[in-house]
């Protein structure tokens, strides 16, 4: 039973899988929450799978776009499937991920893997080469939660393989998900989130508000 989500006023480290793909375009991941401006460049999506976490193992299906906030870059995650509810309570507390419980099945063979969010009917097929380096990559999402936009420093590395993915499904979330696209396969993934902070670069609260007030730490699209 869930009790609430785990904290995180230390960094969140995660072990798993993921791949990292184009999502077409920018209309895709769907609108960016007020105070948070659009850059060039295309959607991305991020679909993880995580064995190990603090709020234990959950998978997500995250679409993402270019965005700053003043003259910090990075990605903001508009729309987001998460299979935990734990995950799913911390992601809005702590760090302004937009995520809705989802139903997300996730088949993964030798070099290929399918990822199915059912409630949206959005399908991904991805096939991988099995030649693979050593990847190591620092990245900053930039979010808003109910007390303003906050930037998200992480970082993740792992065993990555490049690859294709494919989008296909019939309903409503495939809108803008279309063709084939480059993607990267990251196996042995270790994943660390910091706490989120002020876009001064002061360290924001990091106690969540009351559970009864939780659809106010993020932006819904």
């Amino acid at each position: 039973m869930a009790t609430g989500p785990p904290p995180a006023q230390a960094p969140w480290a995660m072990t798993g899988e993921c791949i990292l793909a184009i999502a077409g375009p920018q209309a895709a991941a769907g609108p960016l929450p007020p105070g948070i401006a659009p850059l060039p460049g295309p959607a991305i999506l991020v679909a993880e799978r995580h064995a190990d976490s603090p709020a234990g193992p959950f998978a997500t299906f995250v679409l993402g776009r270019p965005a700053r906030l003043g003259p910090r870059a990075g990605i903001c995650f508009t729309t987001a499937a998460v299979s935990s509810t734990d995950s799913r309570m911390a992601g809005r507390h702590h760090w302004g991920f937009p995520g809705e419980l989802a139903t997300l099945r996730w088949d993964g063979g030798l070099d290929d893997h399918t990822i199915r969010w059912e409630e949206r009917d959005i399908v991904v097929r991805a096939t991988f080469g099995r030649s693979a380096v050593p990847l190591v990559v620092p990245f900053r999402a930039i979010q808003r939660r109910d007390d303003g936009p906050v930037l998200v420093p992480g970082r993740l590395r792992g065993r990555a393989r490049s690859g294709r993915v494919t989008f296909g499904g019939g309903g409503a979330g495939t809108s803008g998900l279309t063709g084939t696209h480059r993607a990267v396969y990251i196996a042995g993934l270790r994943l660390v989130l910091d706490p989120a902070r002020a876009p001064a670069g002061r360290l924001r609260t990091l106690l969540a508000p009351a559970p009864g007030i939780e659809p106010g730490y993020s932006f819904r699209p």
